[in-house]
């Protein structure tokens, strides 16, 4: 049977304005960055103005577009408890008295406002009085939901994120933990807090994002422990907010399973600034791929909407800001595209003819296309791994992801990656010739932007992908001494150059090391179907001395690892 989708709810979020004037050189894409509001126990109003003007300038070009909701970071900042201190619940009151102005001007331009959330947000008075209580956790999770719906009516409801903690680097007065570990702990968030959002006419939208840690884990791609956690509830206030695929947002991966398994209401979260992708400082066109998940959704019941994220996500020195600074062309260009696609049904030709005969002209319009079919090529061939990718890997809870050795604008070249590599390529020759072949589509997208005055880079495009297939050489051939001498020349320059790059960590005397290899194959399967002898490998005594051994060669590890995002010993909870 086939079903007409019927959306109505198109979020995007609203970062860009209150990261821009932001400073820290590496920046967490995350959320909103609320202790750059603040000096000691006093808010710099004036960021909040600045903010402020950004956003009415944001919410006139996404409005235009066609998105009817923001997301607005976060709970923690609009939540305060008895039992906090003085100063505290005085910041907090500031904060929320500078947000409420916030809300006021999304209203103005009649955009739904939803909060976001960690489940659940935490410090030490919060640890004080919860404990390893769930119970208790949850009820502060209440009076939170509760005294947002009643303070702030305009909120029309939240966004729930349960597998995901804030990261290593998150600093101010909250850094949020993982509270759902098991199922039932699920169940029972969803039973606790569902009446309320029907009580106050509100939206729950609960994420299914995980990282693979304890029983929930798996809730991004495995079935049963969705259907667990969900199958109680069918309500019209509970909407399930599902990622593209069965892992984060990266290319190679079918559309996620979990939307065709309920008749729950749901969306479709999709990425614009793309964070493993280069942030948007080259092209990484999206509307090829966002189209076929569209048409694969029209067997789907009840997909009600999109959530995009135009700047949300990953760590980066990357300065682009959608919206907001002429230099995020693509990203803009991606977004756009995806929102004619999910809310007008139309083609990615016929957008692009549309809505941008008249800034590049009509005769130009079937050589944009073909740029941007080239700019997708490139990034499947050469930033991926093709013949690594198409792999649908497993380890523990998690779906490996088809891009590994490069991550965020990290690339990591040792002696695991290679193994890794190694394990599950068979074709690894092919993957090296693939590679270089693609530099004909940067050769053409040259010529096409030069021709077309496009805003486009070749020239870090091109030093960074010269670089990726060199890198590719060594990952397969890692006893070449020549390719090492390359690359060590090339980054050389290409450091000098670029100020905001990618950072290549490259392992010296690198090995395919067979032993490894073997480990590798043991730990990781095939297939998401759990074996007998996972149980055994991520039993608590196992998974203790894998960590031990990683904290014994932690030297081996690029340097962001642990500093960025959570710890690597999430990946073992059970």
């Amino acid at each position: 049977m086939i079903y007409i989708m019927s959306m109505n709810l198109f979020i995007i979020d609203s970062l860009s304005p209150f990261i821009k004037r932001y400073k820290k050189e590496i920046i967490n894409w995350s959320k909103t960055p609320y202790d750059h509001y603040e000096n000691g126990d006093k808010i710099i109003t004036k960021h909040y103005d600045d903010a402020r003007t950004l956003l009415r300038k944001y919410l006139k070009k996404i409005t235009k577009l066609g998105f009817n909701a923001v997301t607005i970071d976060d709970l923690a900042h609009l939540t305060t408890f008895n039992f906090y201190p003085g100063s505290l619940k005085l910041k907090i009151r500031r904060h929320r008295k500078e947000l409420a102005k916030v809300f006021d001007i999304i209203e103005e331009f009649g955009v739904k406002i939803f909060i976001t959330t960690d489940i659940f947000f935490s410090n030490r008075y919060i640890r004080k009085v919860t404990g390893s209580s769930f119970d208790k956790t949850l009820e502060l999770i209440r009076q939170s939901c509760e005294t947002l719906f009643d303070e702030f009516p305009q909120v029309a409801g939240l966004v729930m994120r349960i597998g995901e903690s804030d990261g290593e680097d998150v600093g101010g007065d909250f850094k949020s933990r993982i509270a759902v570990k098991k199922i039932k702990d699920a169940v029972k968030l969803t039973g606790k807090l569902l009446p309320i959002f029907e009580r106050e006419n509100k939206t729950l939208i609960f994420r299914t994002w995980t990282l693979g840690a304890y029983q929930c884990g798996d809730l991004l791609w495995n079935e049963k422990t969705f259907h667990k956690i969900f199958d109680g509830f069918m309500s019209p206030n509970l909407i399930i907010s599902l990622k593209f695929g069965n892992a984060d947002f990266f290319r190679y991966l079918n559309l996620n399973k979990l939307f065709f398994a309920s008749n729950h209401n749901k969306i479709i979260e999709l990425q614009k600034r793309r964070e493993y992708e280069g942030f948007g400082e080259y092209p990484g066109f999206v509307g090829f791929d966002y189209k076929k998940y569209h048409k694969e959704l029209r067997s789907a019941q009840n997909v009600v909407g999109i959530n995009v994220w135009c700047q949300t996500g990953g760590w980066s020195s990357s300065r682009n800001y959608t919206f907001l600074k002429k230099r995020a062309f693509w990203n803009e260009l991606n977004t756009l595209v995806t929102i004619k696609i999910f809310k007008d049904n139309m083609s990615v030709n016929k957008i692009i003819k549309r809505h941008y005969s008249s800034k590049i002209g009509s005769k130009n319009i079937e050589d944009f296309i073909t740029f941007l079919k080239y700019s997708e090529n490139s990034i499947k061939k050469i930033l991926y791994d093709k013949y690594f990718a198409e792999n649908e890997l497993f380890f523990n809870k998690v779906r490996v992801p088809p891009l590994l050795y490069v991550f965020w604008d990290n690339v990591n070249i040792n002696n695991f990656t290679a193994s890794f590599f190694n394990s599950f390529n068979k074709h690894p020759g092919k993957s090296i010739k693939s590679a270089f072949a693609a530099f004909k589509y940067l050769v053409k997208m040259r010529e096409i932007a030069i021709r077309l005055k496009l805003p486009y880079n070749y020239d870090f495009h091109f030093d960074t992908f010269r670089l990726l297939a060199y890198c590719r050489i060594l990952l397969y051939k890692n006893e070449s001494k020549n390719t090492l001498k390359i690359i060590r020349k090339l980054l050389i320059r290409y450091n000098l150059k670029y100020k905001h790059a990618y950072k290549f960590h490259i392992q010296n005397r690198l090995r395919n090391s067979f032993l490894l290899r073997i480990l590798i194959k043991l730990f990781v399967r095939r297939s998401e179907k759990y074996r007998f002898i996972d149980r055994i490998l991520f039993s608590r005594i196992v998974s203790g001395l894998v960590l031990t051994l990683i904290k014994l060669n932690r030297k081996s590890l690029p340097g962001f690892v642990n500093r960025q995002g959570m710890q690597i010993a999430t990946f073992f909870k059970r």
